[in-house]
């Protein structure tokens, strides 16, 4: 335990409280108790005399009955230990034996009647129990005095020594160690009692001394502190500029040479050493064309010549053929003092991926203006088509059996469908068809293809199957599966030589994290059914790879293809939410990676409907149509299954004639590209007047409206133009049927 002055202080004043404490306590406690005795010796006097007077008078009157019971009744007093009453004659009348203890009082006194007669003896013994709680208590209370006078005054002491003694001397003690740690300053103690104010000023006087001591070491160093710094700086800044030029030198992801005047590569970056493979060496010791084109001379067009020669900035883009990359070359002068290029900065910018992004946008670029051209052709078309299929059905109908114009009939009707087919693929291409799709398991179509296609391929053909019938449910149309395999094996037939050679074809499921397997990058589908169709003919040269799905794209022979095929698939499977892959070799053949995304759903089977017959109906139609041909058409087909037909050209007459006489109609048919308002427009007007009212909406092609928005606006079948008799006669009685009468 440390020697503290401040202890040592507050112990020898505490003993000195704790003697007065004890002093002034004994002399509270002898005080108390000699008045507390006094105080009792009066009460026993009084009330001796009480006593005294009582038995006096009872002897006189000598009634002894009354005087035991007085006797008896004392002796029950607590304060009362001993009695002793005797008659005149000294004769005991009662008698109470004191206990053998101290502090007993015993007084004696003679029973005179009147002052004068004599009548008997009286001896009391007295206790004090009150006194002796009294003391007791008295005790108790000079201990507490004691005990609190000589806390209190330790406490008062600790507060004042730590005032006055303690504090000062702390403060002087950390003012010590902040000048032990070179800080010289003076203590700001002020006002202190004499002896620890003549304690700081020495201590002031100290520090002042070894502040003009310090001064005097400091100034003596301070010049070759200076003088090292300055040095030490200098190459620090040389360092670090070296450092953060060569980080930035070497972070840069272009290939950058700093290079002389005689195209020599003085300096390399990291990722131009990383690229060609020369090691840890930002010294390659090769020329330009050297390293890059492995040439014994500048390439043509290089614009580090126009460098070197007019001191000026040059570009170019370059093909490399052996490393099948794109490069953007810069070069820019290093000029001396004088202005004259001493060595030139050569940078090589990798843009073959900016390169295949532009190709791709330019490809999708052209898909979706050939889309557009086919969207804008098809309603136009596809009205003419049903005016011709329309009146075609009509003819065949009006001709009899064994006519020989059937024959010719059918033949307008198989071109017109072949038409409407044509037109049905180019709107698929276009991804703006409309194509039914439900769960299915692709392996089956598949198959069913495959036996096609050994029937109808050359026999010189080697057609290798591996169909895995567990590959998984995907929701497409059959026909569209059939529709990209056919194209697929023609496509691969036509790229062999003298129709020999070997086409595979492969189904079965892979999963997204086959990343080299499925290269594109922005699919979050995670499994997939791949289809791919392999042959060994004479390839696809490398500059053609990015254009074989253009429509109308072809390297083959005139007569093998309309250029078309492909294209269909692109279309069909990017409508189906895959994609599709192609990758190919010169003379070594050619590979289709076709992707359908997977749906944890049973394959269904495709309803049939039973066809035999058409139904009839003798309701009322309203039917627009701004090409009259068309309106007619409509007429005659509903005309001839017992419809009663009321026809408009005009939207707004069709919707005059309407408000005139909503009651007037059962069910109306009307065109949706059409002037003033078009078929959707006057669907919702209507339906304003008679919501109940069933309307079909019949389109070539419209950009406008879907299937789905149809439905949502109230109308009952959205079909699609041509429309067949039969399709439209079974599509009137279905909504006619589920009407709410």
């Amino acid at each position: 335990m440390e020697n503290s002055l401040r202890r040592e202080l507050s112990l020898r004043i505490g003993f000195v409280i704790l003697f007065v404490s004890i002093v002034i306590g004994g002399s509270y406690y002898f005080i108390f108790a000699n008045f507390s005795e006094k105080e009792f010796k009066n009460d026993i006097e009084n009330q001796t005399a009480n006593i005294s007077n009582i038995f006096t008078l009872q002897l006189w009157i000598f009634d002894l009955n009354t005087v035991k019971n007085f006797c008896s009744l004392l002796t029950n007093s607590p304060e009362i230990v001993g009695l002793r009453l005797l008659d005149h004659k000294e004769v005991v009348i009662c008698k109470l034996d004191p206990p053998p203890q101290k502090n007993i009082i015993h007084i004696k006194k003679q029973l005179l009647y009147n002052g004068t007669t004599l009548v008997g003896y009286v001896d009391l013994y007295y206790f004090n129990t009150t006194w002796a709680q009294q003391r007791k208590n008295a005790l108790i209370v000079g201990v507490c005095m004691v005990m609190s006078s000589l806390l209190a005054s330790l406490l008062l002491i600790h507060l004042l020594l730590r005032r006055f003694l303690s504090k000062p001397l702390d403060n002087l003690k950390d003012d010590f160690r902040s000048n032990l740690q070179g800080e010289f300053h003076e203590s700001k103690l002020k006002d202190q009692k004499v002896e620890i104010q003549s304690i700081v000023d020495a201590f002031n006087n100290l520090i002042r001394h070894l502040k003009f001591r310090d001064k005097e070491i400091l100034k003596k160093t301070s010049d070759l502190k200076n003088e090292i710094n300055e040095r030490e700086r200098t190459e620090g800044l040389l360092r670090i500029s070296h450092e953060h030029w060569e980080k930035t030198f070497n972070s840069m992801e272009d290939l950058i040479t700093v290079q002389n005047k005689d195209m020599e590569i003085l300096q390399a970056n990291k990722t131009t050493q990383d690229f060609f493979q020369t090691g840890n060496t930002n010294k390659i010791e090769k020329h330009c064309y050297e390293l890059f084109l492995g040439k014994n001379s500048p390439c043509d067009g290089c614009p580090a010549l126009e460098t070197l020669d007019k001191g000026v900035s040059g570009s170019i883009i370059i093909t490399h053929e052996k490393l099948g990359r794109v490069f953007h070359i810069t070069t820019s002068p290093l000029l001396d003092e004088r202005g004259e290029v001493t060595h030139l900065v050569h940078i090589a910018k990798d843009i073959s991926e900016q390169k295949k992004l532009e190709e791709e946008l330019l490809q999708s670029h052209k898909m979706e203006a050939i889309g557009t051209l086919a969207g804008g052709i098809a309603h136009d078309f596809n009205n003419i088509l049903f005016a011709i299929l329309g009146y075609a059905e009509l003819l065949k109908q009006s001709i009899s059996n064994g006519n020989p114009a059937t024959e010719d009939v059918d033949q307008i009707l198989n071109a017109g469908r072949r038409a409407t087919e044509l037109v049905h693929q180019i709107l698929t291409f276009s991804r703006k068809g409309r194509e039914s799709k439900k769960p299915m398991q692709p392996h089956i179509i598949i198959k069913e293809v495959l036996k096609l296609l050994r029937a109808s391929f050359p026999a010189s053909i080697e057609i290798q199957e591996t169909i895995d019938p567990n590959s998984g449910t995907i929701c497409a149309n059959p026909t569209s599966i059939h529709q990209i395999l056919m194209n697929l094996c023609t496509n691969s037939l036509h790229s062999m030589k003298d129709e020999k050679g070997i086409l595979s074809i492969r189904l079965s499921r892979i999963s997204r994290a086959h990343q080299e397997v499925i290269p594109e990058t922005n699919v979050n589908q995670k499994d997939f059914v791949e289809l791919v169709v392999s042959d060994n003919g004479s390839g696809i040269p490398k500059e053609f790879l990015s254009r074989v799905f253009e429509p109308y794209f072809t390297t083959k022979d005139i007569g093998k293809g309309s250029g078309m095929g492909l294209a269909m698939v692109h279309g069909i499977v990017t409508n189906l939410n895959g994609f599709i892959h192609v990758e190919s070799t010169i003379d070594k053949g050619t590979t289709f990676f076709v992707y359908f995304p997977v749906i944890e759903k049973n394959s269904v089977e495709l309803e049939t409907k039973n066809n035999n017959g058409l139904p009839r109906g003798t309701e009322r139609i309203l039917v627009i149509d701004d090409e009259r041909v068309n309106t007619k058409l409509y007429e005659e087909m509903l005309k001839s299954l017992g419809y009663h037909v009321t026809s408009y050209v005009s939207s707004t007459e069709a919707l005059g004639a309407f408000q005139k006489k909503p009651e007037k109609f059962d069910l109306i048919i009307t065109d949706q590209t059409m002037p003033h308002l078009n078929g959707g427009e006057l669907a919702m007007k209507v339906l304003e007047i008679r919501p109940e009212i069933p309307i079909i909406l019949c389109t070539g092609y419209s950009s406008l409206i879907s299937e789905v928005k149809a439905q949502d606006m109230g109308i009952k079948e959205f079909i699609q133009k041509p429309v067949s008799k039969q399709t439209l006669a079974q599509t009137i009685r279905k909504i006619l049927e589920h009407q709410p009468t």
